[in-house]
């Protein structure tokens, strides 16, 4: 399908989740940076210039707000540019997750000539295939059986014609045929459940 989805973001909770975790990721790989920082420079000292003094600190102590700070700033840059290509890339799966929930709600409903279109650019399109098979092996069975299901009736009601044409026949083939007729109607029903292309 080539037209675009105008909304971009489908399934609210689903991505909104994915962001926090990817969120979390980055929050996490900041602090840990910052802990490694703090760990490695203990017990060391640096001698470096502060504007026009010479400084000497603990290398903790010299260097941690400014790590620190740069820290919050990569975060806030990352976290900016990685929750917008996020929800851009969970799009692209929340699209296809969105139809498949409305494709089975068509199938749940008895409509087997539906199918999931998906873009090119969304992912799934392997899981749309297999829906999409397996609808049409669906639509097929369930056609194969209503036109055997409406061949049968119509042999059925042939045959109680002939019976009600020759009475010389048994009234026990009546019933028998009766009973038939009676079991087809109920699996007529079944099948007539489902929606075919061939109906």
């Amino acid at each position: 399908m080539k037209n675009k989805r105008r909304t971009v973001y489908i399934k609210k909770r689903f991505q909104a989740t994915f962001a926090i975790k990817f969120l979390a990721i980055i929050v996490a790989e900041a602090l840990l940076a910052a802990g490694i920082l703090v760990y490695i420079s203990m017990g060391t000292m640096v001698a470096g210039y502060r504007g026009s003094e010479i400084v000497i600190a603990p290398t903790r102590d010299y260097f941690f707000p400014t790590a620190l700070l740069a820290n919050l700033v990569i975060i806030a840059i990352t976290a900016a540019a990685g929750f917008v290509v996020l929800l851009f890339v969970s799009h692209r799966i929340a699209g296809p997750l969105y139809r498949f929930e409305k494709s089975l709600d068509e199938l749940a409903e008895g409509d087997l000539t539906h199918r999931s279109r998906l873009r090119n650019a969304d992912e799934l399109k392997p899981f749309a295939e297999r829906l999409n098979a397996f609808s049409e092996k669906m639509e097929s069975s369930v056609g194969r059986i209503k036109r055997e299901s409406a061949s049968l009736g119509q042999t059925l009601a042939q045959m109680r014609s002939v019976v009600e044409e020759d009475k010389a026949m048994t009234a026990k083939l009546d019933i028998l045929v009766s009973d038939a007729i009676d079991r087809l109607g109920a699996l007529d029903r079944a099948a007539g459940f489902f929606k075919t292309s061939r109906d």
